[in-house]
């Protein structure tokens, strides 16, 4: 027979060159072949799912870590780049000058503390507490300070002081607000 002649003869369909896939023609051979391969794609499906659900696992899993370490990480700075806070509190303030006390928590109760006063949210005087106990608080360890500062114009003004902090290795500094602000008038 030709070649021709055989294709012809079968239940199956191919292509013209008698390569690829057999596809039966009869109704009980498509259904045996059709549910194994549905059984096949349905095994493939699930194993796609299960990919995906242990893929999902592993970056939420990641992610939790990753914030783990990046909280550590920033407790740990904070830990080792900055000193003890300060404690301490702008009592009086004027056109000219402003006074209060200051108390590291961290340091020698006998150190002067570096300080800086802005007023109306502006850099106003620099200078660092008395080495010597606030009036009144020889046991605590307050320090008090007194800055002055150039003339203001008259009208109502904002003074706030802040203790300066350096980091343990020199590299940094902040600063730490002493207390809330004080408004005063200028007349």
């Amino acid at each position: 027979m030709s070649d021709a002649a055989s294709r012809e003869q079968t239940d199956t369909e191919t292509d013209a060159g008698g390569h690829g896939l057999r596809v039966p023609f009869s109704e009980d051979d498509s259904s045996s072949a059709h549910d194994s391969s549905h059984a096949h794609a349905n095994s493939s499906a699930r194993r796609a799912t299960a990919a995906r659900k242990t893929l999902v696992a592993a970056i939420t899993i990641k992610l939790a870590l990753d914030l783990l370490f990046v909280c550590a990480l920033a407790v740990y700075t904070q830990a080792v780049s900055l000193r003890a806070d300060f404690e301490g509190a702008l009592e009086y303030a004027d056109g000219r000058a402003a006074r209060g006390w200051v108390r590291d928590s961290g340091g020698s109760t006998s150190d002067s503390v570096e300080l800086q006063l802005y007023v109306d949210g502006r850099f106003a005087a620099a200078g660092r507490s008395a080495s010597r106990h606030a009036p009144g608080a020889a046991t605590d360890g307050r320090l008090g300070f007194e800055l002055s500062f150039g003339p203001l114009p008259p009208g109502e003004h904002e003074a706030r002081v802040y203790a300066v902090s350096a980091s343990r290795g020199g590299t940094r500094r902040t600063l730490r607000q002493l207390g809330g602000p004080l408004r005063f008038v200028v007349q």
